[in-house]
């Protein structure tokens, strides 16, 4: 499979240790909010509910949408400027 999740992944270690727990859990996370800013249309603000072209959009995917806003600025992945607008 060659997602944008699966590809991520491919370079985070397995293994028995909770580094490497940490590093997938990191990974998965990463690639969700990643999906949020894929989607974005900058026209309207909205967010498709798949990746397929013509998805529609629901209030359901802008709400988790926004709420991980606050959780990208915390690990790093946005600055909380970039996460305001």
């Amino acid at each position: 499979m060659n997602t944008p999740i699966a590809r991520s992944l491919k370079s985070v270690p397995i293994g028995d240790d909770a580094a490497a727990d940490a590093a997938l859990l990191d990974a998965l996370q990463r690639s969700a909010f990643d999906y949020f800013l894929e989607q974005f249309n900058p026209e309207n603000g909205l967010i498709a509910d798949t990746s397929k072209d013509g998805s529609p959009v629901s209030i359901a995917v802008v709400g988790l949408a926004l709420s991980s806003y606050p959780v990208a600025v915390e690990h790093g992945w946005i600055i909380r400027e970039d996460a305001v607008q």
